[in-house]
């Protein structure tokens, strides 16, 4: 563009050079030729104007992407700068033409582990928290597993929103490491913390590291993908599901066996304790509080409700890409379903159909949150996509920890159903919202 309206100045000032008498004598043709200046420079303001704007030389290019779809890199995506959008399209144009590379596979690659990690984080202290809440009973009265989650809820809180907005100025590389390190450095502390206290601090600082890693990975492997292949970044949400699964894979086959005592075990300890301490007493009974005592059939719900995660995000990348679904409408459906199956699942009166739900609701759930993930980073130009994107996780974080604060304090709520219907009608409202939204399939990110 920039080549183009310089050869246009040169041509037009060379007809000028042209027409302008070399001697100019008379008083009255100097004004007249000041007269033909001013107009020539007028005429000259609109047509840069028209060249900028103008249809014959929009640089917007299109292309087909592997499924068939028509694939454009439009400038006025990317904001009221024109500068900024030239380059954009130029960078979004280069992407097009070298398509999908060794690069963005192997980033493809690093980024879903990164994902893998961020859920396994989450789901490990789903695991662990029926037994590290037993063992704090021997300090607090009571039982204080949902402590752990409130501090794990605020930091996932702090780290969605304060990660991605640094990475707008601190850049995007410095922010995945330094949460990938702190992510194995929280883990490392909390396998051997002694006290639940200190337990609920590492909580904290592994959802703020957990947080920030998934939302400025998301950044990173939108802005490295042709825009014929955005659709790979829903589809990496299959990842958070398989991260789950070895989380809850480790708890079935490790938690339940050799953290949870058993009848005949309690007792032969307790007797070995009267034994030696010379106190014969009636023999101990075990005792087996369903919220502290985490059991086979608990890690085998977790098991089945991170499998039914997987598939969610993949189906949801097929019909983003197609052409009467697009983002929009299938965010709205997926929206619409989650809300009416939550209300649904407050008439399950068995186990098995509340299983039954559970797994619907994971597989929807996670579908929908890789969708809206794609729909953000699309949606922001690069200067401003991690401050947009923080933006979307403070209300994730957010309605997380009301969530666990309302399950911690008001037990009864939940109980009741209340809060399901609560969220169930959020989702319907959602699935409304996405119908006033611009469409965004078939256009790279800006």
């Amino acid at each position: 563009m920039v080549f183009l309206l310089a050869v246009n100045s040169f041509s037009l000032g060379t007809i000028m050079a042209g027409e302008i008498p070399h001697t100019i004598n008379d008083g009255k043709a100097a004004d007249k030729n000041v007269e033909a200046q001013s107009t020539f420079a007028s005429t000259l303001v609109v047509d840069v104007e028209k060249s900028l704007h103008g249809k014959e030389t929009d640089p917007s290019k299109s292309c087909v992407s592997p499924n068939g779809m028509s694939v454009s890199t439009p400038t006025n995506q990317a904001g009221s700068n024109p500068v900024y959008a030239a380059k954009a399209q130029l960078l979004n144009q280069a992407l097009l033409d070298m398509q999908m590379g060794l690069y963005q596979w192997v980033l493809f690659i690093i980024t879903s582990a990164g994902w893998s990690l961020d859920s396994f984080w989450i789901m490990s202290f789903v695991v662990i928290a029926p037994s590290a809440s037993n063992e704090a009973q021997f300090f607090f009265a009571g039982d204080k597993s949902s402590y752990l989650f409130v501090s794990l809820a605020v930091g996932l809180t702090v780290g969605a929103t304060a990660w991605p907005w640094m990475s707008d100025i601190l850049g995007r590389r410095w922010i995945f490491t330094s949460t990938i390190v702190l992510m194995g450095m929280g883990g490392l502390v909390g396998a051997g913390m002694p006290s639940f206290t200190g337990l609920c601090v590492v909580g904290f600082v592994v959802g703020f590291a957990v947080a920030g890693n998934q939302l400025v990975t998301a950044i990173i492997l939108i802005e490295s993908l042709p825009a014929s292949h955005q659709f790979l970044l829903t589809v990496q949400g299959a990842f958070w599901g398989l991260g789950q699964v070895v989380s809850a894979a480790v708890g079935w086959a490790f938690i339940a066996g050799y953290t949870c005592g058993t009848g005949p075990d309690a007792v032969s300890t307790s007797q070995a304790l009267s034994t030696h301490s010379s106190r014969d007493e009636a023999p101990p009974r075990a005792a087996h509080p369903a919220t502290t005592f985490p059991t086979k059939d608990g890690a085998t719900h977790y098991l089945y409700t991170s499998l039914c995660a997987i598939p969610g995000p993949l189906a949801a990348g097929i019909l983003i890409q197609t052409k009467r679904l697009g983002r929009t409408r299938t965010g709205s459906a997926i929206a619409l379903l989650t809300g009416l199956f939550m209300l649904l699942a407050t008439l399950a009166r068995s186990r098995n159909a509340l299983l039954a739900f559970e797994c619907i609701l994971s597989f929807l759930q996670f579908a929908g949150l890789a969708v809206l993930t794609t729909y953000t980073v699309e949606t922001f130009a690069a200067p401003v996509r991690g401050f947009g994107v923080a933006i979307m996780g403070f209300w994730w974080g957010l309605f997380a920890l009301v969530a666990v604060i309302v399950n911690t304090f008001a037990g009864g709520v939940v109980a009741g159903g209340a809060a399901v219907w609560f969220c169930g009608a959020v989702w319907v409202l959602l699935a409304g919202a996405w119908w006033r939204v611009p469409e965004t399939r078939g256009g790279a990110a800006a």
